[in-house]
C-alpha cells in the first residue's frame, strides 16, 4: 500500500506505534504503559486515531474513485495490472476494502478471455475454408500467435489445418512431376524425330535446367519412350511389308 502518515507517541523506553490499519502496538522493553499514557492524554491519542480515520476514508474515496472508471476499460485489464497500476504491491488491499470492485474486474477479464479465446478459434478455423491450403506455420505468422501455442490451445483445427496442407502439397508435387514427365516425354520425342537418341545424358543436356525428377523417374519416362518408339517402328515396318 501507497506510504501513509507515521504515528508515534513516545512514553519513557517504550512507545506505541500507531500502524497503518489503525491498531496501537505497544514496542521497546520498557515497562507497560499502554493504560496510563492512553488515560492520562486520551484526547491527543483520540486527535491521532480521528486524524488516521480520516486519512484512510479519505484514501479509500479516492482508491474507489480510481478503480470504477477501470470497470469500463476496454479490453479489461487483471486484477494484477490494476494492482500495479495503483502502486500496489499485492491485490490484499483491494480486496479488503473492495472486494466487490475486484471480483468485477476479475469477472470481466475472465469474460473477455473468453470471448478472445473463440475469436482466435474462430479465425483459425476460418484457415480450413481458404482457396489456397496455408500450412499451420503460415497461418500462425499471419494470425499473430506461435504454432505451438496454436496446437496447444486448438489441438483439432491444427491438426485439420496440417493434414490439409500436407495433401495439398502432396497434389502438388504428383502434378509437378507429371508436368515434367510430359515435358521429358516430349523432348525425347523431339530427339528421336531429329535422328538423335534419346538417352537421359542427351536429355538433360538439351533441356539445360533441372529436371525435377530422380534419375529412376527420369529413366523410367524414357525407357517408356523407347518403347512406344520401338512398337510404332514395327507397326510402319509391317504396313512397309
Amino acid at each position: 500500500m501507497p506510504s501513509a502518515p507515521a504515528f508515534l507517541l513516545c512514553f519513557h523506553s517504550s512507545h506505541i506505534v500507531l500502524q497503518s490499519d489503525g491498531e496501537l502496538v505497544i514496542a521497546g522493553n520498557g515497562p507497560d504503559y499502554t493504560s496510563g499514557p492512553l488515560r492520562k492524554f486520551p484526547e491527543r491519542c483520540q486527535a491521532i486515531l480521528d486524524r488516521r480515520a480520516a486519512y484512510r476514508a479519505k484514501h479509500r474515496n479516492g482508491l474507489r474513485v480510481k478503480l470504477e472508471p477501470i470497470l469500463l476499460e476496454d479490453p479489461p485489464p487483471t486484477l494484477n495490472e490494476v494492482t500495479k497500476r495503483l502502486g500496489y504491491k499485492d491485490s490484499t488491499s483491494l480486496l479488503k476494502y473492495y472486494p466487490k470492485l475486484c471480483r468485477v474486474i476479475v469477472k470481466r477479464h475472465a469474460e473477455y478471455r473468453k470471448v478472445q479465446f473463440k475469436a482466435r478459434r474462430h479465425k483459425l478455423a476460418a484457415v480450413l475454408h481458404e482457396e489456397s491450403p496455408s500450412s499451420l506455420r503460415a497461418a500462425a505468422r499471419r494470425l499473430g500467435y506461435n504454432a505451438c501455442y496454436l496446437c496447444q490451445q486448438f489441438p483439432d483445427v491444427s491438426q485439420a489445418i496440417a493434414k490439409r496442407h500436407a495433401s495439398f502439397r502432396k497434389r502438388q508435387c504428383l502434378e509437378g512431376k507429371k508436368e515434367q514427365e510430359a515435358r521429358i516425354r516430349a523432348l525425347a520425342l523431339h530427339l528421336d524425330s531429329v535422328g538423335g537418341y534419346p538417352s537421359r545424358k542427351r536429355v538433360k543436356e538439351v533441356l539445360n535446367a533441372p529436371m525435377g525428377l530422380n534419375n529412376s523417374e527420369v529413366g523410367a519416362v524414357l525407357r517408356e519412350v523407347r518403347t512406344q518408339l520401338n512398337k510404332e517402328r514395327l507397326v510402319l515396318m509391317d504396313l512397309a511389308n
